[in-house]
């Protein structure tokens, strides 16, 4: 505070105090004052008048004292303030993880009631099974042991007849042709008779009967020839019946082996049904085991069903009171919050134009909740506090992690805004819609799974989406861009709902089917795409490719839960606001659309920057009607509803002007 100092005075002769006038009340005999009298009066009201301009002084001193000391206690009961919002985000964290365990002991409990029932549904088939099995193996067991019993003995039976009879038959056949042909070679003999008797002819008797002995020897002749032909017969056929006897005795080895075979296979079809005789045994005592337990394990079946009905029950009103202290914890975060980004090198624009030594970002500050960023522009050092600053390390599973709870506030009935708001090139569009892992894409994900997760609570979700664009202050269908209807805002108070008319509504109705998670992501995904093809986008100065319309992505959420019969209705609006860029000169001479779209953007962010502004300081009257995109979001700002504004900014040493402008209109939304 400015300390009054004593004005300086013109010295003159005479004092400028004006003499008293005589009037008729004035003594009659009074003196007039003479020159010196005059002078020492002067001085004597100039001292006073100094004292009095040093007392007063002195007292403005004492009270800016007093005020720095107000100051320093307002400074203290600020602090003491955030120790104790520090302490109610413990508690809240405390309570948030002491839900999360009874969370997960909710979700043990199911799996060990799943269990189980899983347990006691394959008791019951294995104990149904296992009848049926059991008199299936004994009727076929007893038929199969009659059958192989039968075929076996008739096998055997008559394979041993068989084969006694041909070895029989064999060995008489064999014993009459072995007794053939010794015969034979018994009349072979003669041959040699016949010889010594000739010569005995020669040497005795070579008398006139020679030529008649003669005729006699040439029919011995030939009856010898004849005999030695049989006798060539003979031996092929002995050698003949040898190799039949032979061929027998290796077939008569082959039956003996095969009946060995036999004789082993029947041994194991006998111990077969000795073991499965063991197994029967040991399956009728099981089931009197399990026989004697059922009456118990029944007992604790119904027991679990109890237990199980009661948690249902319990775990629905924990979901309510979820909802409540979730919406709870987000006001006390603040229904109005503005983060910011840094995001990171592009290319080589580190080697060129990095910011290094120029912007800094300080740690989260735990105890005031909030983050500061310091940005040198060469002249002076800006300082700026935020919610909460995401760094060129952080990414866009980082950022929605933060974020995400904003979205389940949205699922459970509230309204909720998410923009993102920066320079052209400052990465606003790669955070919000990015194909891979923008905001728009992990909400959509989040969303169909929580959905399908809360199904088994009797919630059923359904998604109506719009996707339209603001450019010039003129409405755009993204969803059906070649159509070229006029949209208007309607508003309806008294619900607290907002339609834009003639835009194309996707409806989609979520369920609890993993593949129809999929197909219903991928369906949303496509829109997106589509639409975000059609936006208006222009190269600049900054950027090749810069928005230069508001796309505004907006949801309806209707919840309805079959078994409490309890509605929920929330709207989520994913904004990503045109690049913000200052008009060049050249731009300004060549281009007069340019100027237009830069005047209109830069009015439409700044309304939204004093609604928003206006909200948080709950001035009486918010200049919502100033621009389209804060009226078409009215019912989404007001009340209840959740806002949470990103500024992106760019490491490019050169768009350090553009970063200050953005982070200062960022400011003033924040400013509270």
């Amino acid at each position: 505070m400015e300390i009054l100092r004593t004005p300086e005075r013109n010295h003159v002769s005479k004092s400028k105090i004006p003499s008293p006038i005589l009037t008729s009340t004035s003594p009659k005999f009074f003196k007039q004052r003479d020159d010196d009298v005059s002078d020492k009066l002067s001085n004597h009201i100039t001292l006073s008048y100094k004292e009095k301009i040093t007392e007063l002084n002195n007292l403005q001193q004492e009270l800016y004292d007093k005020k720095l000391g107000f100051d320093l206690l307002k400074d203290e009961l600020f602090e003491e303030a955030q120790k104790l919002n520090f302490l109610k985000l413990q508690f809240d964290k405390l309570q948030t993880e002491k839900l999360m365990k009874n969370r997960r002991y909710r979700n043990q409990f199911i799996e060990y009631t799943n269990y189980s029932q899983e347990q006691d549904n394959k008791l019951k088939v294995l104990r149904e099974g296992f009848e049926i099995n059991k008199e299936q193996m004994r009727i076929e067991n007893d038929s199969k042991v009659n059958k192989i019993m039968k075929e076996y003995s008739l096998k055997i039976a008559t394979l041993n007849e068989n084969q006694m009879f041909s070895m029989k038959k064999s060995r008489e056949n064999l014993l009459d042709e072995v007794e053939k042909v010794n015969n034979e070679i018994k009349l072979l003999n003669y041959d040699e008779q016949f010889e010594e008797a000739y010569n005995a002819y020669e040497v005795v008797k070579r008398s006139e009967w020679l030529e008649e002995y003669h005729a006699s020897w040439k029919s011995a002749l030939e009856e010898t020839e004849n005999l030695n032909g049989e006798k060539s017969k003979l031996l092929k056929r002995l050698s003949l019946l040898k190799k039949a006897h032979k061929a027998m005795k290796e077939q008569t080895k082959s039956l003996e082996n095969r009946l060995s075979t036999l004789q082993h296979e029947s041994n194991k079809i006998e111990s077969t049904i000795s073991q499965i005789r063991y197994s029967i045994q040991e399956k009728e005592s099981l089931i009197e085991e399990f026989s004697g337990v059922k009456p118990q394990l029944l007992q604790e079946i119904t027991n679990w069903k109890k237990r199980t009905l009661l948690l249902d029950e319990e775990f629905k009103r924990e979901e309510s009171l979820r909802r409540i202290n979730h919406n709870k914890i987000q006001e006390l975060r603040g229904n109005i919050r503005v983060y910011c980004r840094l995001r990171p090198y592009i290319k080589d624009e580190a080697a060129t134009s990095n910011s290094d030594g120029y912007i800094f970002i300080k740690p989260f500050d735990a105890n005031a909740g909030q983050q500061r960023i310091i940005v040198n522009d060469l002249k002076q050092l800006h300082a700026f506090t935020f919610d909460k600053i995401f760094g060129m390390q952080d990414d866009n599973y980082e950022v929605f992690d933060d974020i995400k709870n904003l979205v389940q506030s949205s699922l459970d009935g509230y309204n909720v805004c998410i923009f993102t708001y920066g320079q052209t090139g400052s990465g606003k569009t790669y955070t919000m819609l990015n194909e891979k892992d923008g905001i728009i894409m992990q909400t959509i994900e989040y969303i169909v799974h929580f959905a399908g997760n809360l199904h088994k609570l009797g919630w059923e979700y359904e998604l109506e989406v719009e996707f339209i664009e603001i450019y010039n202050e003129t409405i755009r269908d993204l969803l059906n861009p070649e159509a070229k209807h006029q949209h208007v805002i309607r508003h309806d108070d008294k619900k607290g709902t907002t339609e834009v008319t003639n835009t194309h509504k996707i409806t989609i109705k979520l369920t609890h089917n993993e593949d129809d998670e999929i197909a219903k992501s991928a369906q949303i995904r496509q829109l997106i795409r589509n639409g975000n093809n059609t936006r208006n986008t222009k190269s600049t100065h900054m950027n090749n490719a810069s928005s230069r319309s508001h796309s505004v992505f907006m949801m309806k959420i209707t919840g309805h839960n079959r078994i409490t019969q309890e509605h929920s209705t929330g709207r989520l609006n994913l904004v990503d606001l045109a690049g913000s860029e200052r008009l060049q000169q050249q731009e300004q001479i060549t281009s007069q659309e340019t100027l237009k779209e830069t005047t209109s953007i830069n009015k439409s962010l700044t309304c939204l920057a004093d609604v928003i502004h206006s909200m948080k300081h709950r001035q009486p009257y918010i200049p919502f009607r100033n621009s389209k995109l804060t009226y078409l979001l009215k019912n989404s700002l007001i009340n209840k509803s959740k806002t949470l504004m990103y500024v992106n900014i760019s490491p490019n040493i050169n768009s350090i002007r553009e970063t200050i402008n953005s982070l200062r209109l960022a400011r003033k939304v924040n400013t509270g």
